[in-house]
C-alpha cells in the first residue's frame, strides 16, 4: 500500500504517526484496496493488540502501587483519599468494557447499500470515541496531578533533550497528557460528522462519500494514541504526600 492513498485521512499521518515506528511501517508496508477494508483491518491488528497491551500496563501499576494514597478530589477540591490500586482499576474496568465493546462490533462492511453502510460506520465511530474518551480522562487525570500544587504524579526519566515551555525551560510539563488529551478534542468533532453522515439526500448521497475516510482517520488516531498512552504510563511514578486541603 502506497502511503499517499491515506495522505488526506488525518493530519496524524504528517504529524505524529511516522514517531510511530509500528504503526507507520504497517500502513506503508500493507496491500489494502481500500479506505474500508483499511478499517476492517486497522482495528483488529492494530487497535485490539494496543488496548490489550494498555490494559496489561494499567493493571500493572494497580500491582505495584496498590496501597499507595493520594488525595481524592472532587470538582477540584480534596475529599478524602484513594489508593493509586483503586483509581486504577477504576481505569481498567472503564476501559475493558469499551475494548470489548469494539471486539464484538462486526467489521465486514462491504459491500452494503449506502445507508446502512453509514450507520455501521456511525456506531463503530462511536465506540472509538468511547474508547478514545476513557485514554483521554486517564490522560487528563494524569495532567492535573502532575501540577506543582499537587505534584503527586512524576517523570521517572526526562530526557535532557526534552524542554518544558519556550518561557520556562526548566519546567518538567506532562507533554504526553497534554497531546492525548488535545488529539481527543480535536476528533470528538468527527463523532458529530459521522452522526451527521446518517441522513442522505433521497437514497444515496455522493456529499456522505467521505464518511470511511473520516472513520479511518478516527481508527489511526484511537490506534496511535492507546500506544503513547501506554508508554507514557511506564514512565509515571507516583509521589505520596500527607492530605492536605488546597
Amino acid at each position: 500500500m502506497e502511503l499517499k492513498q491515506y495522505e488526506y485521512v488525518s493530519p496524524l499521518l504528517n504529524r505524529y504517526l511516522p514517531s510511530d515506528e509500528e504503526f507507520y511501517a504497517w500502513l506503508r508496508g500493507n496491500d489494502v484496496p481500500s479506505v474500508i477494508s483499511g478499517i476492517e483491518r486497522v482495528v483488529p491488528e492494530i487497535i485490539i493488540p494496543r488496548s490489550v497491551s494498555l490494559d496489561t500496563e494499567l493493571l500493572n501499576i494497580v500491582t505495584e502501587n496498590f496501597h499507595k494514597p493520594i488525595s481524592r478530589r472532587v470538582d477540584g477540591q480534596v475529599v478524602g483519599m484513594i489508593t493509586i490500586g483503586e483509581l486504577f482499576t477504576g481505569y481498567s474496568k472503564r476501559f475493558e468494557f469499551g475494548m470489548q465493546l469494539l471486539k464484538d462490533y462486526p467489521l465486514n462492511l462491504e459491500p452494503m447499500e449506502q445507508g446502512f453502510q453509514n450507520d455501521r460506520l456511525y456506531y463503530l465511530t462511536s465506540l472509538l470515541m468511547g474508547l478514545f474518551g476513557v485514554e483521554a480522562d486517564i490522560a487528563n487525570d494524569a495532567r492535573h496531578h502532575f501540577r506543582t500544587e499537587i505534584a503527586e504524579f512524576a517523570h521517572k526519566t526526562w530526557e535532557k533533550y526534552r524542554v518544558g515551555s519556550s518561557t520556562m525551560p526548566h519546567k518538567i510539563n506532562p507533554a504526553e497528557y497534554e497531546r492525548i488529551v488535545s488529539l481527543h478534542k480535536e476528533f470528538s468533532s468527527w463523532l458529530l460528522s459521522a452522526k451527521m453522515s446518517q441522513i442522505n439526500e433521497h437514497q444515496e448521497d455522493s456529499t456522505n462519500d467521505y464518511m470511511p475516510s473520516l472513520v479511518f482517520g478516527t481508527a489511526c488516531a484511537v490506534g496511535y494514541v492507546t500506544k503513547y498512552l501506554e508508554n507514557a504510563l511506564k514512565n509515571l511514578e507516583f509521589k505520596v504526600h500527607k492530605l492536605s486541603k488546597i
